[in-house]
């Protein structure tokens, strides 16, 4: 038997009505810089669920990513 996956944030569970829409991982910060291995080196992991999607995109300012390119340009 599969075991249902949650919403990490209010436990509902993660169906075709409620799909997960939104996974988060938590990963340690040296100095303000963020390595490439970061990501590789997380710490933990939400999944959110459909259900808690305002609730978590209210949470702060969502920065959106720049790419490499658009960065240098911008310095």
């Amino acid at each position: 038997m599969a075991v249902a996956r949650r919403c990490d944030s209010c436990g509902k569970e993660i169906t075709d009505n409620n799909p997960l829409v939104m996974k988060l991982w938590a990963t340690a910060v040296s100095n303000g810089k963020i390595g490439r291995t970061s990501h590789n080196n997380y710490t933990h992991s939400l999944d959110v669920g459909q259900c808690c999607l305002i609730k978590v995109n209210a949470f702060g300012k969502w920065a959106q990513r720049k790419k490499q390119k658009a960065r240098v340009k911008a310095a």
